[in-house]
């Protein structure tokens, strides 16, 4: 019987398998936003990253999280606050007016290795009259202030 690495709960016909061969259910997939990054993640990581979101004391979305007691924030990895050096929301608009392209924020950090890191709220044409357009800005100015007190 194969159960999930996160929850240890039984499997069921719905999951994803990690790097390293291990199970992640569809329960804890969906509630720890990672449905399209399992493949690429070791169990090790995998671990990582749910108690991070688990103990994380403020969060937007999937997009950011942030622990307040460790001085550590996570988007793609987990990162303290002071390896922030900086960060810019960018929306690109549209040649149609009323649309969006692409809004993101590009964050600089201190490694060297990987000094980018983007998060993506809209990665296809979005009409800026749209629910989906107006809860992606919200979302990333959101982030972008949550950023800038926590890289003060």
């Amino acid at each position: 019987m194969k159960l999930c690495l996160v929850c240890n709960n039984k499997l069921g016909w719905s999951k994803k398998r990690t790097s390293d061969k291990k199970f992640v259910c569809s329960k804890c997939l969906k509630k720890y936003g990672m449905k399209s990054q399992v493949g690429k993640m070791t169990s090790g990581e995998i671990t990582e990253k749910t108690k991070f979101i688990d103990e994380a004391t403020c969060n937007v979305g999937d997009y950011l999280y942030v622990n307040e007691n460790t001085k550590e924030w996570m988007a793609d990895k987990i990162y303290k606050f002071e390896d922030i050096v900086s960060f810019e929301l960018v929306e690109n608009k549209a040649s149609h007016i009323g649309c969006c392209e692409a809004l993101y924020i590009k964050i600089t950090v201190n490694d060297m290795k990987n000094p980018v890191i983007f998060i993506k709220f809209i990665t296809r044409m979005t009409y800026t009259n749209d629910k989906v357009y107006k809860k992606a800005l919200v979302d990333a100015n959101k982030c972008a202030s949550i950023l800038e007190i926590i890289s003060k």
